[in-house]
């Protein structure tokens, strides 16, 4: 959760020829999801380009387990941070 990486993803995606794009992180530690809420909030303040939000794929594999609906995961998608 760097802002650096936030701007090489941004450079990677216009050299791809997509202007805009959505940061998406592995969600297991909250403390790591909250960690890159800060890096795009920092990234657009510092007047970053693209970020159109953040997609966090949280592990449930307990919960599908318990419920049987063979799920392996929920995504969650924050936008406007």
């Amino acid at each position: 959760p760097e802002v650096d990486a936030l701007y090489r993803l941004y450079e990677y995606c216009i050299k791809g020829g997509a202007p805009n794009f959505i940061a998406t992180v592995a969600t297991n530690d909250t403390q790591v999801f909250h960690q890159c809420i800060d890096a795009i909030r920092a990234y657009w303040a510092a007047g970053g380009k693209g970020c159109l939000g953040l997609l966090g794929f949280v592990t449930v594999i307990l919960d599908a387990w318990k419920t049987g609906d063979g799920l392996q995961g929920r995504h969650i998608l924050i936008k406007g941070i």
